[in-house]
């Protein structure tokens, strides 16, 4: 199951680089992720005032590498949607076939997007209901 999830990340083209996490006050992680060249793109997740809980030592431990993967996918969701809305604006009253054809594809891959995405808070929420005590 493990590499079948693998292989379905790598072919939704998420960013790359070092993933790094801060756990915030609120509840909510923010998550940075590095590139190659240097530059930085922040995300947050989570901390709507929901539930708090309690957890043990070594909880951020298993939270924080599915918490830069839901950072990854929010980011590259960001930039599909981006991608989406320019052709939105350049192309008001009908698009070129070719350019129908990108815009397909990048809507299909939005929504492959948000799955990972939801995929990715309920593992998150999975680690915090099966080791931690809500408060």
């Amino acid at each position: 199951m493990v590499r079948r999830a693998v292989a379905g990340l790598a072919g939704l083209g998420l960013v790359g680089g070092v993933g790094a996490v801060a756990y915030n006050d609120d509840g909510s992680a923010t998550v940075t992720i590095k590139d190659k060249q240097g530059n930085e793109q922040t995300v947050k997740i989570g901390g709507d005032g929901g539930k708090t809980f309690s957890c043990p030592d070594g909880t951020e431990a298993k939270l924080e590498p599915i918490d830069v993967r839901a950072g990854r996918v929010k980011i590259t969701l960001r930039e599909v949607r981006k991608d989406l809305k320019t052709l939105e604006k350049r192309y008001p009253d009908g698009a070129p076939a070719k350019v129908v054809k990108r815009y397909n594809a990048l809507a299909k891959r939005d929504d492959k997007l948000v799955d990972a995405y939801n995929t990715a808070i309920d593992e998150h929420n999975a680690v915090l209901d099966a080791d931690c005590d809500p408060e």
